[in-house]
């Protein structure tokens, strides 16, 4: 659905979550990295990842048509279901979240510290998405996809905007792709990754959640390297895009303190 989505889309949808989402910083890391870096501080954003875009610009959209009077409904493993449920609080609407039993207690609380119900269903996204299905019949509630919209693309999209507006000549943007659960589940066994969280807290005085350290982990290891072994387009700025900061204390400790496994 992305073809739907056009650069006027998404400077519309810039104006529509002024009033929410915060305009990140890019912060310029190049002397700690050791190369032309900056990274785009999603972790700092409300709700502690950049979701809380495209969820406003939904919603907002869908009560300015009246559509979304009984409430709203989503299925999510956090991040998102977080941004919906303070979306929906902004603007006066009841909200349910299934999310997977096996989701973060930190995400489980901080999801109903934004007043949703929160309710349990299976480990994959598919579980969720029927479950949260049903509900919306039974109650007449709206369905807030995680991604599959251009209303949410458009808003996810604002991230970039700012990006080409603070940094101009910016030549690579490395963003991390996919939910984040399967990363984040598996951060302990890929040591890029932690390294890039220890990296961060260290040295970049950030927290960052491991799937939101993706990018740099990327950037650090090499793995983003071109065939010349750089990584900057032609000679240019490199931005890292940190999508969430949204990890528990006591995990943070253990990744910060956990020695290499020597992978």
């Amino acid at each position: 659905m992305s073809n739907l989505v056009t650069v006027d889309a998404i400077r519309a949808a810039a104006h529509r979550i002024a009033p929410i989402a915060r305009r990140t910083p890019l912060l310029d890391v190049s002397p700690a990295a050791g190369r032309p870096l900056h990274l785009k501080c999603e972790n700092l954003q409300r709700t502690g990842a950049f979701k809380i875009r495209g969820g406003f610009s939904l919603i907002s959209q869908l009560v300015e048509a009246g559509r979304s009077a009984s409430g709203v409904i989503t299925y999510s493993s956090g991040n998102h279901a977080q941004a919906v449920t303070c979306s929906a609080r902004t603007l006066g609407l009841p909200a349910v979240v299934v999310m997977p039993t096996t989701a973060p207690a930190v995400k489980v609380e901080g999801t109903r510290a934004f007043g949703a119900e929160v309710m349990f269903e299976g480990t994959t996204s598919v579980e969720r998405r029927r479950r949260a299905e049903a509900v919306a019949r039974e109650r007449n509630l709206t369905i807030i996809p995680p991604f599959d919209h251009p209303e949410i693309i458009a808003g996810q999209g604002t991230v970039g905007l700012e990006i080409v507006e603070d940094l101009p000549g910016v030549a690579t943007v490395y963003v991390p792709i996919g939910g984040g659960g399967l990363a984040s589940g598996v951060a302990v066994a890929d040591d890029a990754i932690v390294d890039a969280v220890r990296w961060l807290a260290a040295r970049a005085h950030l927290v960052v959640e491991p799937s939101g350290a993706a990018t740099v982990a990327a950037i650090l290891s090499g793995a983003g390297a071109g065939a010349g072994g750089e990584t900057d387009g032609e000679g240019g700025a490199t931005v890292a895009v940190l999508s969430g900061g949204n990890i528990a204390p006591d995990a943070l400790a253990r990744l910060l303190s956990s020695p290499r496994s020597g992978c």
